[in-house]
């Protein structure tokens, strides 16, 4: 099982137990002990995608199907299949896109270009962060230091993107997308630091 997967088993062990779940190598992933079929589907951003070999497989039990949307590694909505069959763009919040052709979406296609920046400006602060000795960790206690450290930081990650070429920047971005959960963490310790100062 892949993370997603993972965190899917988890959330429907805790409903069913471990007894009352099958994974599957084949979509949707998992079915219940009451005859229900479970899909995980990640979260990027606000969007879920929905690839054209999945559409078939998603609507052939689809009163008894749902998809598992996952962010991080938890659950934050069930969706029923049944109430998909329009194609709807949108539900309950979440967007969805159904994607008619390959090749599967690039990072850039996924993630808009906000996302790239945070990102990059997530891996640039770790980065800076590993670095930092005791007396570094004491000149950020103020919050006017830390918002100057994260200007630079910002001013960087700026000045280093606009001179990537679109290839380097798409390399760039699959490579942040494989450390992506380290990265969410990063941007989320930063936000509580900012907000206790």
């Amino acid at each position: 099982m892949n993370e997603i997967e993972r965190a899917a088993y988890a959330y429907l062990v805790k409903k069913y137990g471990s007894e009352g779940v099958t994974f599957r190598r084949k979509i949707p992933r998992f079915v219940t002990r009451d005859g229900l079929f479970w899909e995980p589907r990640r979260l990027y951003g606000n969007k879920i995608l929905i690839y054209p070999q999945h559409v078939r497989p998603l609507f052939e039990n689809a009163e008894r199907t749902y998809i598992l949307v996952i962010r991080d590694d938890r659950v934050v909505l069930e969706v029923p299949v049944a109430e998909l069959g329009s194609r709807p763009t949108e539900y309950k919040g979440i967007e969805i896109r159904w994607l008619e052709s390959f090749p599967r979406p690039t990072v850039w296609e996924i993630w808009s270009s906000g996302d790239i920046v945070a990102l990059v400006l997530a891996f640039t602060i770790w980065r800076y962060i590993e670095d930092f000795d005791p007396e570094d960790w004491e000149k950020l206690e103020t919050g006017q230091t830390l918002v100057e450290f994260v200007n630079r930081a910002v001013d960087g990650v700026r000045d280093f993107l606009s001179k990537l070429s679109e290839k380097k920047k798409r390399e760039l971005g699959l490579a942040l997308r494989k450390k992506m959960n380290l990265l969410r963490r990063v941007v989320e310790e930063c936000k509580r630091v900012m907000l206790l100062s």
